[in-house]
């Protein structure tokens, strides 16, 4: 790949752009296939690359070749998808699932027969106000966490160590009421 494509392309030539990302894709490729992703993660993570890829280019100082800048970058967003991955949230009929000793799909029908039967009350009441606060924000209101970190007076990273404790903890209580 010649400087002058990409000098252009950092400038904001999309025909440059283009033709930097044909040139490599076999290293983001090579990058995001090392990791251990689900497909969907994998497809994600490729378009993710690539956005990142141009959007870092006015970046790019040669100190290295255009391959292995993209295969870094490419690593770095593979890796930031994993560590995400590990911060999801389950709905509740996963954290039933959970409990579930025949390893059936939870299903709607599933939650409320645990909501109906009253274990999955008992199950919140057991949780601190805070953590039931913003449990049933989350997942009953169906409301971001951004908003429900504003109303409790908490950061967002304080509210997702919460949510962490209140899965955990109903998991436990569903655990100790499953037949």
């Amino acid at each position: 790949m010649d400087a002058t494509t990409i000098e252009r392309a950092r400038s904001g030539d999309r025909a440059a752009q283009a033709e930097v990302l044909a040139h490599v894709e076999k290293s983001i490729a090579s990058a995001v296939s090392r990791m251990r992703l689900s497909e969907a993660d994998h497809a994600d993570t490729m378009q993710d690359a690539r956005i990142r890829v141009i959007a870092m280019l006015p970046r790019f100082a040669g100190k290295s070749s255009i391959t292995t800048w993209a295969f870094t970058v490419a690593r770095n967003v593979a890796i930031n998808r994993i560590r995400s991955a590990s911060r999801r949230y389950e709905t509740p009929c996963e954290i039933i699932d959970d409990v579930v000793t025949d390893h059936a799909p939870a299903s709607d029908a599933l939650f409320d027969q645990a909501f109906d039967s009253g274990k999955l009350r008992d199950a919140l009441v057991t949780l601190s106000p805070e953590m039931r606060r913003a449990f049933e924000a989350f997942y009953v209101d169906d409301r971001g966490l951004t908003d429900i970190a504003r109303e409790l007076g908490c950061l967002e990273p304080s509210l997702r160590v919460r949510m962490f404790r209140a899965r955990a903890t109903l998991r436990t209580r569903l655990a100790e009421v499953s037949p």
